[in-house]
């Protein structure tokens, strides 16, 4: 990474924070005027301010995002080849080690900051685990907790803040999904033309009464959505500087084309997940098929990685962008960590992962392993 980007990171996290302190000041100035008035009130409102302060603040209170339920905790006990992997790439990478480590069925490898302290939990996406190489293991594990910490560091924390509260500040305005109770009450009415009438005027009347509240409170809503527009395009060149920087300290550790190789199996199709949706539904296992699942040419890859950056991503460097980087400016060697300890954690993966086949395969039938 040049000195030029490293210089817009900084100045994109200065503006970034400073944005989000204005945020996180006015989330207190809410908190401290409800407070406040709960010592000015008297009587019977001061009940109704209480009851209805507390609920909204409890619905602005920030809920950073975690592993989803499904994923299953791994402790030392059961896989220490596993966290001793995680350990020495976390030690190479110079960030810290993983609070927990969880096998999931969805694809990915990745990590997730736990609140907004310099952790985070790896979740090991089996599916992409599975397709991937010793070493480009090794790296896989090492982008995770490395983009991770991007997100864990100081900045990034109070940042990731700022946005939380305004995603709940944004969720309490904006209107729910359509209520369909009155569809459903005239489809059991239907040998009743009378009822059928009735329900049709209430769903109207309700529907219009529905769009003026949803009118209003999307007006609300509007500073909300566009403060964190702002916060996000703020971040936007802090964290892409972070991310490459992030990957070449991956590559340095596991190698040029390790790191590549993550990086492209998650380009268009993820690598094997059509031959494991094909092995689910005809009943065979899944693991397998991606285990010996052929990769497409670099050729290909290209294509899809250029059609990926067309459609537009999320925050951070395009998956296009990422690779480019690497290839430009990082040495095609380098192995710090031992190759070894991916074999002796990916056995004890391969031992773990056939409890979770079951799910998997209804995962895949689904469309919903992605």
């Amino acid at each position: 990474m040049t000195e030029a980007s490293r210089g817009q990171g900084r100045t994109s996290a200065a503006a970034a924070v400073a944005l989000a302190v204005v945020v996180l000041a006015g989330w207190l100035a809410l908190a401290g005027a409800w407070v406040a008035l709960l010592f000015v009130d008297r009587g019977v409102s001061r009940i109704v301010w209480a009851v209805l302060g507390a609920l909204l603040l409890w619905q602005l209170v920030p809920r950073p995002p975690r592993p989803r339920k499904q994923a299953e905790p791994v402790d030392e006990q059961t896989a220490p080849g596993l966290h001793a992997l995680a350990s020495a790439v976390a030690d190479a990478a110079g960030c810290p080690p993983p609070r927990r480590i969880l096998l999931d069925t969805t694809y990915r490898v990745g990590a997730l900051p736990v609140g907004y302290a310099r952790r985070a939990d790896l979740v090991l996406g089996l599916p992409q685990w599975t397709v991937l190489r010793p070493q480009e293991r090794v790296a896989a594990v090492g982008l995770a907790l490395a983009g991770a910490d991007v997100l864990g560091r100081p900045a990034g924390a109070v940042v990731r803040l700022a946005d939380d509260v305004l995603a709940a500040a944004r969720e309490l305005l904006e209107p729910p999904g359509k209520v369909g109770g009155d569809r459903v009450a005239a489809g059991y009415s239907v040998s009743n033309p009378v009822a059928v009438d009735v329900f049709e005027v209430n769903r109207v009347g309700r529907s219009v009464s529905k769009n003026v509240g949803a009118a209003g409170m999307m007006a609300l809503a509007a500073p909300v959505r566009l403060v964190q527009r702002a916060l996000g395009r703020a971040w936007a060149p802090c964290l892409a500087a972070g991310v490459l920087d992030a990957d070449a300290r991956v590559a340095g550790l596991a190698g040029r084309e390790a790191a590549v190789g993550v990086l492209l199996t998650t380009a268009g199709v993820p690598a094997g997940l059509t031959a494991a949706a094909s092995a689910a539904r005809y009943g065979r296992d899944p693991f397998q098929a991606l285990a010996e699942s052929a990769r497409p040419s670099r050729a290909e890859y290209t294509g899809r990685l250029v059609a990926d950056a067309e459609r537009g991503s999320g925050p951070g460097p395009t998956t296009l962008e990422r690779v480019e980087a690497l290839e430009r400016g990082v040495p095609a060697t380098g192995a710090a960590v031992d190759p070894g300890l991916a074999a002796r954690a990916d056995a004890e993966v391969v031992r773990l992962r056939a409890g979770l086949a079951a799910r998997l395969t209804d995962e895949l039938r689904a469309g919903s392993a992605t």
